[in-house]
């Protein structure tokens, strides 16, 4: 952690201490008082005092800060200059002071033996590292005192090999370099497994980029009729697709943006649809219906209309998980039996297209082609009834802790490896910032476990309109409006407004005072939760927690914000038996979902008790058993 800057004012004492001792002179006691009160100004200009901790204005945001602090002053130009020159000074003590305190707390035995291995190479650390498939930022992390983790050892030992080294001495260097003999192995997810294999096998969705104009015409007409408020064809009344800001949402193609706001729905229906394409144009000896090349090149929604493109889809989705019929191909199927049903199908009502499709695939009329709708339409009804299976079981990364009695320790446990990390971290580096930030995240998740879209999207500003608002004095509380909700306009309440736990607060002030201005390095960013990559929303925010939450939870295979729902939850019904409406208020959700998703522990509740029952009864009887009189009958 950053020291104070009462801190740092006894470290300038000491400098100016030496400084008269050195010259045997009294000015320079006069010097060090002139440099405080500098110093007690500048402090003043930018709301803080000297029990305040030093944070980017004296390292990322100092000429800024500087800047700023002497446009304000109405004092003379050479008070001015003075000024400024005491606190340059003041940064330079700064930085040198934490220099030698980082280098005594960094300095480890492998980061030793491996800048004396280096210098005999002769070759720069970049290269060695590419030499031995190390990332270049790990081998600064290492020549800098980080020591890696278990998951790190076999690239140390290509490491060892790369310098000439023998076997385990740089990995003897490391402790704990060997797993224990009770740590937990990570567990396989068998869905990520035989996902990883389906993108090596090769990608099967039409690319954004290779959507023809024609096609990109009839998305556009029909994204018009799912949003407008007044369509020209007929619609059903919960028959249209949300838009919500664009500063809500991450980044996405223009196939989903009318007027300027974002429709979510719009990228998940032509993503179906991009792939539902992709199968149907490809060769008869392919699994596809193409039998002429000429016709290759036919992208039109009417395919959606033929039973046997959607039996092509269908059947090509569920072969990729063993022949379930999941959730996915229900939702797919939904959204296409929307464009086709009967009298308000936008589909339905556009028989000209009928003749974008190749001759041979062409209904003969416009009765023909709502037949074919309609006909197209109850098929997909009767997938979405027998699209009951699952493909995955959400559980399951996180299914060591939820057999746990505290589910939510090892996250915790977690926070606290970072706050460690953090905490030997230089002061002010970018490291120990982005440390904090993570620990923050985590923490933030835990008590107030959004959904993903929602974290990222979080605003803060000093003016307080934003999502997030208060003060360290007054406590921090999250603000977010129906549009950043996911189904907001459905919700009974149209507004999430909830306290953040006392446990945060402490961070958000560390994170909003010091830490957030690190990452940014003096740029402006209106969202609360920033990264390094992008003054934009922080898109990678799930993958962020992923990575986290597998690199610091043993055994875990890693999971995202939305574990995080279902771990709070649970563990708030295991401690709290059928309180279904806190676990409603703390997701945010209604009650009746609450309710369907978490049955489960009901049922384990009344067995919990039933148990309980039956033990009592045994017992009684063991005891009664035992009470019996012996009765003996004579002859």
């Amino acid at each position: 952690m950053n020291p104070t800057y009462e801190e740092t004012t006894l470290t300038l004492e000491s400098y100016f201490n030496e400084k008269s001792r050195q010259n045997n002179e009294k000015s320079y006691k006069q010097q060090y008082r002139n440099h405080v009160s500098t110093l007690n100004s500048f402090l003043a200009s930018i709301g803080k005092t000297e029990a305040s901790r030093v944070g980017a204005e004296l390292s990322a945001q100092f000429d800024r800060s500087l800047s700023n602090y002497l446009s304000v002053l109405t004092v003379s130009s050479r008070s001015k200059n003075d000024r400024r020159a005491h606190l340059r000074l003041i940064k330079k003590i700064y930085e040198k002071s934490n220099h030698q305190n980082s280098n005594a707390k960094r300095t480890t035995d492998l980061s030793t033996a491996l800048r004396m291995a280096i210098a005999r190479t002769e070759l720069a650390p970049k290269t060695i590292a590419r030499r031995a498939g190390l990332s270049t930022s790990a081998m600064q992390r290492w020549l800098a005192g980080s020591l890696p983790n278990v998951n790190g050892i076999p690239t140390l030992r290509r490491l060892e090999k790369e310098l000439g080294l023998e076997r385990d001495s740089l990995v003897s260097l490391v402790s704990g370099s060997k797993p224990s003999p009770d740590a937990l192995p990570v567990v396989a997810i068998a869905h990520r497994q035989k996902m990883s294999k389906v993108q090596r096998e090769g990608r099967y969705v039409l690319r954004l980029n290779d959507l023809s104009p024609d096609f990109q015409n009839e998305w556009r007409a029909l994204l018009e009729y799912k949003t407008t408020p007044m369509p020209l064809l007929e619609r059903q009344a919960r028959g249209s697709w949300r838009c919500i800001p664009a500063d809500t949402y991450p980044k996405v193609h223009t196939t989903s943006i009318c007027r300027g706001m974002v429709c979510p729905t719009a990228s998940f229906v032509l993503l179906f649809v991009r792939k539902l394409l992709t199968l149907t144009l490809r060769h008869q000896e392919h699994g596809g219906l193409i039998d002429d090349i000429a016709d290759a090149n036919a992208q039109t929604l009417a395919w959606l209309a033929l039973p046997a493109a959607l039996s092509c889809y269908i059947d090509y989705v569920a072969s990729r998980s063993n022949g379930v019929m999941h959730n996915g191909i229900s939702v797919a199927s939904s959204a296409f039996a929307s464009l086709l049903r009967p009298k308000t199908g936008f589909l339905w009502q556009q028989p000209k297209l009928r003749n974008k499709l190749p001759e041979r695939f062409r209904p003969e009329s416009d009765d023909e082609w709502r037949r074919l709708c309609e006909h197209s339409h109850k098929m997909l009804r009767n997938v979405i009834q027998k699209s009951k299976g699952k493909s995955r079981i959400p559980f399951d990364p996180i299914a060591s802790l939820l057999v746990l009695d505290n589910s939510l320790q090892p996250i915790l446990d977690a926070i606290s490896r970072l706050d460690s990390e953090a905490a030997t971290a230089p002061p002010g580096s970018l490291s120990q910032a982005l440390a904090k930030r993570d620990a923050l995240l985590l923490s933030f998740i835990l008590s107030n476990p959004l959904r993903s879209r929602t974290l990222m999207s979080l605003t803060w500003s000093e003016h307080g309109a934003s999502n997030i608002r208060g003060s360290s004095r007054a406590g921090w509380r999250v603000h977010i409006p129906s549009h950043q909700l996911k189904n907001g306009e459905f919700q009974c309440d149209t507004e999430y407004s909830a306290k953040i736990s006392i446990l945060v607060m402490d961070r958000i002030d560390e994170y909003l005072h010091e830490y957030r201005n690190t990452i940014l390095q003096g740029k402006e960013c209106k969202y609360f939760f920033v990264s390094t990559k992008s003054m934009e929303m922080w898109a990678t925010l799930p993958k962020r927690v992923l990575f986290l939450t597998k690199r610091l939870i043993p055994g875990s295979p890693g999971f995202g914000p939305q574990a995080f729902r279902h771990i709070v939850a649970t563990d708030w019904l295991k401690t709290h038996p059928n309180d279904f409406l806190a676990v409603a208020e703390l997701l945010n959700d209604n009650i009746e979902t609450v309710m369907k998703n978490y049955s489960h522990l009901k049922r384990e509740s009344s067995f919990a008790r039933y148990d309980n029952h039956l033990a009592k009864l045994i017992k009684a009887t063991s005891t009664n058993e035992k009470r019996k009189p012996d009765i003996r009958f004579q002859d």
